[in-house]
């Protein structure tokens, strides 16, 4: 018993030195915690106004485009202060300076050789890159920044997977609805978009061998067979319609679009007389064959007052509507011809012979922006027209938007790899953005640019006389003359015989208010060229300044 009574109390005693001695190390550590805690206290307001110095500076970097140095002040910040802030931007300067690197990894190729050739970046990139790192170029007097805003460049990729899923969603409504005439035309239209002719082609030929009496589908296979160049196949197919309806007016309306681009002559006529002899003496094929003599014997004023005597046939025909418009056009009333033309448009909004029209007007009349949206409005139906794409670069050309310009071109050339005039004006744009880029400091980007324009054209004989000029008419326009008198002097040493360089000289100078400097430029461009006019003009312009 004395035995267990020992035991229990040895038991008892050591349990109260185990507690006993964790008592003592828990305030122990309670001492320890709450001095660590002041330390931390004071640490951190500490951390935290050195971490808002680097804040700020980094804040001041960024200001000064010291990327890489201010993402090295936010990231000490934020390891000394963690927080929200620093953490954003961080992440708003990695990505900045991921695309300055590589940038600069590029650029450094392009310094061992700037006239050696190397593959062309991407338009789209170049052209995002230009807008973006210049904050864009002088507002253009032509404010085309308006079209801007509503055209945007071709993305290629976009562009399929768009079509991809519009033929997707026809093919399964073909499924549903395999007799369906209107989703058959717009699946066939779809494909002659694409240029997959063939397949359009099978469409129509289904349609017609389930219903060969229909006229309006022998219609849609002979406009086929005009974009494809098949002349005999699209007279074939045009007849047929015309045997059917003779008064079939989408048929005629073909016959005047095509039969001057694709179509015989004779075929037209023939096809023609053929649904005169077989409708009224007011029918449309009638009023169309009296419209075009009219307007091929050039009495325009006649085709006019036969449009008043006429207007119910007229209002409903495009055709009929283009005529008119191109016979005021051709008696210099540009205002009455534009008005024709958009009526036209709205009859038939596929009408790409009135659109080019009107888009042609305003090119003339040097509103550059009206003739880029009427234009690429045109090129959702005719996607590959080589000479619309063309026309489109020049509206962007003549309007100083050069970044957009190289798009448009660099797309051309994809589907005509020769194209002359694009080969020519393209290094042009390329060597103005290489000067712009000197003049905003971006001498990397300016190496890389006219590198760009040695790639399309390595003859700068070419191409360099003009390129200087046209970016001297640029620099004028936008008021830096000092610039615009060394692009021209430039211009003069490669090309000395070149009249046009003393004109714009001239006019530089004229604008300058230097008169006596811009008529010896005039004079010494008359003594290249007598015969000219611009000079001529000038010069008249400045006696008759003179003597007010």
């Amino acid at each position: 018993m004395k035995q267990i009574i020992r035991g229990f109390v040895f038991t008892f005693f050591v349990i109260f030195l185990n507690c006993a001695f964790l008592d003592f190390s828990y305030a122990q550590k309670a001492k320890k915690s709450s001095k660590s805690s002041k330390q931390v206290k004071s640490s951190q307001s500490t951390n935290k106004s050195k971490a808002a110095k680097y804040i700020s500076r980094g804040k001041s970097r960024i200001k000064q485009k010291k990327y890489s140095d201010a993402l090295s002040d936010f990231r000490k910040a934020h390891k000394l202060f963690p927080s929200k802030t620093t953490q954003n931007y961080i992440k708003r300067l990695l990505p900045i300076i991921k695309k300055q690197r590589a940038s600069s990894s590029k650029n450094k190729n392009l310094n061992k050789s700037v006239v050696e050739k190397k593959s062309i970046p991407s338009p789209y990139q170049l052209s995002k890159e230009f807008f973006e790192i210049s904050n864009e170029l002088e507002s253009s007097i032509r404010k085309m920044k308006i079209a801007t805003m509503n055209l945007k460049p071709i993305d290629n990729k976009t562009l399929e997977q768009k079509r991809d899923e519009r033929l997707k969603s026809l093919n399964m409504n073909i499924v549903k609805r395999p007799d369906d005439r209107r989703v058959l035309r717009e699946l066939a239209i779809e494909h002659e978009k694409n240029g997959d002719f063939l397949d359009a082609k099978n469409i129509y030929l289904g349609m017609i061998e389930n219903n060969p009496k229909e006229p309006d589908y022998h219609y849609f296979l002979g406009t086929l067979y005009s974009k494809m160049g098949k002349k005999n196949n699209a007279g074939f197919a045009f007849k047929e319609a015309l045997y059917l309806d003779p008064n079939h007016k989408p048929t005629l309306e073909a016959l005047s679009i095509y039969g001057t681009n694709s179509l015989s002559q004779l075929l037209v006529d023939d096809l023609i007389n053929h649904s005169i002899e077989n409708t009224s003496n007011n029918g449309s094929a009638q009023i169309l064959n009296k419209t075009r003599d009219l307007y091929n014997s050039e009495n325009y004023s006649d085709l006019i007052e036969f449009s008043q005597e006429n207007e119910k046939e007229f209002s409903q025909s495009s055709s009929l509507v283009f005529y008119k418009g191109k016979s005021y056009e051709a008696l210099g009333k540009n205002e009455e011809a534009k008005s024709q033309y958009k009526i036209a448009i709205e009859i038939d909004k596929s009408d790409i012979r009135s659109s080019v029209a009107l888009g042609d007007i305003y090119f003339l009349e040097s509103n550059y922006v009206y003739s880029a949206i009427v234009y690429n409005s045109v090129l959702e139906n005719d996607p590959m027209n080589v000479s619309l794409i063309n026309k489109i670069g020049l509206s962007y050309y003549n309007g100083f938007e050069w970044a957009k310009a190289v798009t448009i071109w660099e797309n051309l050339l994809k589907l005509s790899p020769n194209h002359t005039e694009v080969k020519k004006l393209l290094p042009e744009v390329y060597y103005i953005l290489s000067l712009e880029y000197d003049r905003k400091g971006f001498s990397d980007l300016s190496r890389r640019s006219f590198s760009n324009a040695l790639s399309v054209n390595s003859n700068s004989a070419v191409w360099l006389p003009n390129a200087l000029k046209t970016a001297a008419k640029y620099y004028t326009e936008n008021g830096f003359y000092q610039l615009a008198i060394k692009s021209y002097h430039d211009a003069m040493d490669i090309a000395p015989n070149d009249y046009d360089s003393y004109n714009g000289l001239g006019a530089t100078y004229w604008y300058m208010g230097e008169k006596q400097m811009a008529i010896s430029a005039w004079q010494n461009s008359l003594q290249l060229n007598s015969t000219q006019n611009a000079a001529k003009g000038w010069l008249l312009l400045a006696n008759k300044s003179s003597n007010q």
